[in-house]
């Protein structure tokens, strides 16, 4: 038997992850002194909440190598494989703490996501399907290892001043931005996180963000795909979904996610963002 873990910065909710018979790692969040696990002790919803209202801006942390132990130790202990998927080891220590922690065991296998939140999901989704289909953990790992090199994930961001919050834009690049409404468009693409392009103005922005993904040869919908928004308003997302039939395997039914503290800190609420294994560059 493979089992499959993830950290929860890969998005899925708990009802998810019990559906998918996943299983979930908590990522830590801190408001000044207040600290929760990520999904367990605070939900998205109420992390945007905090965003906005606390005069702390929040601090996300890795999943320790103890708890990775723990976690490690109760999923073999049926003599299971695991194949475990976290953020990309250039983002975060979580991956470190895994591999490490991946040592004391015989079976477990850890995976590199290269990608953040949606980004990540794809991937955990795509190894879903793949233990369904090979028997054997090391063939998953190998043949993950190789597809995730096509997921990409675009988000179109609303506001910069959460990024300057995070030390990821100068101030005045901030204020600038903000009073002509500039949107920028941010790749993540194997593990390197890059601002490929800014417009004025919402529609300009989403026009851009079709412009760049159309720019990646197109999304292989034979693969996981995952489109989400950040904040407590799910209007821009259903926009995008209505303006961009052709981007979503299926309009009509296509499920958008409310995404967490791993990019919602840095984002703020208002951004939108698609996740997906993509085709050969144009």
């Amino acid at each position: 038997m493979i089992k499959v873990i993830a950290d929860t910065a890969s998005e899925f909710s708990i009802e998810e992850a019990k559906e998918f018979n996943l299983t979930l790692v908590p990522m830590h969040i801190r408001f000044g002194d207040e600290e929760y696990l990520d999904r367990f002790e605070l939900s998205n919803e109420q992390f945007f909440e905090k965003l906005v209202e606390s005069d702390f801006f929040p601090q996300t942390s890795m999943v320790t190598y103890n708890e990775w132990l723990e976690v490690f130790k109760d999923a073999t202990k049926d003599n299971s494989e695991v194949i475990c998927v976290t953020m990309p080891k250039k983002l975060s220590g979580t991956y470190n703490a895994a591999l490490l922690a991946s040592k004391e065991f015989k079976n477990v296998y850890i995976v590199d996501s290269g990608n953040v939140t949606l980004g990540e999901k794809v991937v955990v989704k795509r190894v879903l399907e793949l233990v369904k289909i090979y028997k054997s953990a090391k063939e998953v790992f190998d043949i993950i290892n190789e597809e995730k090199k096509n997921v990409k994930m675009v988000c179109l961001v609303d506001t910069l001043e959460y990024l300057r919050r995070g030390g990821r834009v100068g101030h005045l690049s901030a204020i600038i931005g903000n009073i002509f409404h500039i949107k920028p468009v941010v790749l993540v693409d194997n593990s390197k996180v890059e601002v490929i392009g800014k417009a004025r103005g919402s529609k300009n922005g989403r026009l851009l963000l079709r412009e760049k993904i159309e720019k990646f040869g197109g999304i292989n919908f034979d693969y996981p795909e995952e489109v989400g928004y950040s904040g407590l308003s799910d209007s821009l997302i259903k926009r995008y979904i209505n303006d961009n039939p052709d981007l979503v395997n299926d309009k009509e039914n296509t499920k958008y996610y409310l995404i967490g503290s791993t990019i919602g800190t840095h984002a703020g609420p208002g951004a939108i963002a698609l996740a997906a294994f993509f085709k050969n560059e144009k």
